[in-house]
């Protein structure tokens, strides 16, 4: 029997969408190494090549828009609006292309990570469609309508398409319950080396006292921020670099990352982070203190600061206290938490069985 082929649409918005379909992927291969995947998406090549062991291929194409930042915790909405055109006017004609590219295999089930693009081409293949997501883009939308009344018909654009999902899979924190999804727990990658090996791979030998602390905005850069943290913490930045670089407590690390960022995560002693999916799930999964700083706006925010509060060792971190480049009492603070107990983190898990099941 030929291999079963399984497309997944991914929103470039951020890597936390990527990082969640990564998860999937990789559960699914184990329980069946034959499955092929197509990912189609233009989240760099190397983020899934890291992310990855099962075979694959990435097709560069825009699979979505989400929201332009300005930075990693504001929005250009005039931007967004004006992307949302040329992606909404061309989805037609991406749609055909790629059913005619796949006329002679096609993927027997489409995985839209909150790809509007997936789901059009679902249809128009005649295949079964599942939407995984913890938000939909009409729900985003519907917030910024009073500063981009524009946005108002994108939302209902990106509705119409979400009800065409043939089966619905809600992850956990979940923005909009909704009642017929199945509702699964939070996806996240896992660790592939110890914590031991991380350490040292970062620069701290088994005799460094040093407590390691990550920094990471999701795909994003710190720019000018260059904190000071006093001699007792050893600080990794991840993304935002040109190349990999060391100073005598901070390690600069480019978004690709010689180092796979769940290992950093599970050897961290505390991650600092805007609020986003992919990083409270890893760090859920790996028990890991988390200081965080929130979106102002974004409606997912308040609903991620809300499950980190209840389940996981956490402080919030203001935008000040970042550009004052002095965190060393919070970051005092948030070390000397108790870290939370072990948590199970299965989403990854429920939602290959889920798809296996569809394929048979």
């Amino acid at each position: 029997m030929p291999a079963s082929k399984i497309a997944f649409f991914v929103t470039p918005h951020g890597f936390g969408h990527a990082s969640r379909s990564a998860a999937v992927m990789e559960a699914l291969g184990r329980r069946d190494p034959e499955i092929e995947f197509e990912i189609v998406t233009t989240v760099p090549e190397w983020f899934f090549a890291q992310s990855l062991s099962v075979s694959h291929r990435v097709r560069p194409v825009t699979s979505d828009v989400g929201l332009v930042q300005v930075d990693p915790v504001l929005e250009d909405l005039p931007a967004t609006v004006a992307a949302l055109e040329v992606f909404w006017s061309a989805l037609g004609d991406t749609a055909h292309e790629l059913v005619h590219g796949w006329r002679s295999a096609p993927p027997r089930l489409v995985v839209s990570d909150i790809s509007p693009l997936g789901l059009e081409v679902a249809s128009r293949l005649g295949v079964p469609s599942v939407l995984v997501e913890n938000f939909t883009w009409d729900w985003i939308y519907r917030v910024y309508v009073d500063a981009a009344p524009a946005l108002g018909e994108f939302a209902r654009r990106s509705a119409d398409l979400t009800a065409t999902a043939t089966h619905h899979i809600q992850c956990e924190p979940a923005c909009r319950r909704v009642d017929t999804a199945t509702q699964v727990g939070p996806v996240s990658r896992t660790a592939l080396t110890t914590r031991a090996k991380t350490r040292r791979a970062v620069g701290l030998d088994d005799n460094d006292p040093r407590a390691l602390v990550l920094l990471t905005m999701g795909g994003m850069g710190w720019g000018s921020l260059v904190p000071d943290l006093g001699e007792e913490v050893f600080l990794v930045a991840l993304g935002g670099a040109s190349e990999l670089s060391r100073e005598d407590s901070i390690l600069w690390l480019p978004d690709r990352s010689p180092l796979y960022p769940p290992d950093l995560v599970w050897a961290a002693d505390a991650v600092i982070s805007k609020l986003g999916y992919s990083t409270v799930a890893e760090c859920f999964g790996a028990s890991t203190r988390l200081g965080y700083v929130t979106r102002p706006i974004f409606p997912e925010s308040p609903v991620l600061e809300r499950f980190v509060v209840e389940n996981m060792t956490s402080a919030e971190f203001r935008p000040s206290d970042l550009e004052a480049s002095d965190w060393s009492r919070e970051i005092e603070q948030l070390l000397a938490l108790p870290r939370a107990p072990e948590q199970e983190s299965s989403g990854a898990e429920e939602i290959a069985d889920l798809l296996l099941d569809l394929l048979e």
